[in-house]
């Protein structure tokens, strides 16, 4: 089962506190939200496998042959989000929607990589 969320991919934001409680941050919330609202398949049962690929936009300040490196995966993105938060905030939206919890997942690939279309794409399988 695959979904796709267009647009740059964002990572888990750092829980803020107030008055001694932790607060997720809204962008958090809202980007947790989104891929949940993608998840339009059953619960899976058992051992889960998820492979996640993320597609940062071109660097706007490299030059053409740049670009062409960077499409061609031979340059790859070493900026933010990192990919450990991606991970995070991909296995918390879909915890409770696509799994009943995320100690059910027993494999995670993940890949950076530049797009011209930006996004990121969550394949699950069990």
């Amino acid at each position: 089962m695959k979904i796709i969320i267009n647009g740059k991919p964002k990572g888990k934001g750092r829980p803020r506190f107030y008055r001694g409680h932790a607060v997720t941050p809204k962008p958090t919330r809202e980007y947790e939200q989104l891929i949940k609202s993608m998840w339009v398949n059953s619960m899976l049962d058992g051992e889960i496998k998820v492979k996640i690929d993320i597609f940062y936009p071109l660097d706007s300040k490299a030059n053409k042959a740049q670009k062409e490196l960077m499409l061609a995966n031979t340059v790859r993105p070493k900026k933010k989000p990192d990919v450990d938060n991606v991970i995070k905030i991909v296995l918390d939206a879909l915890n409770g929607v696509a799994y009943n919890d995320d100690a059910q997942v027993i494999e995670v690939i993940a890949n950076k990589y530049y797009s011209d279309k930006p996004r990121l794409e969550i394949e699950v399988e069990n």
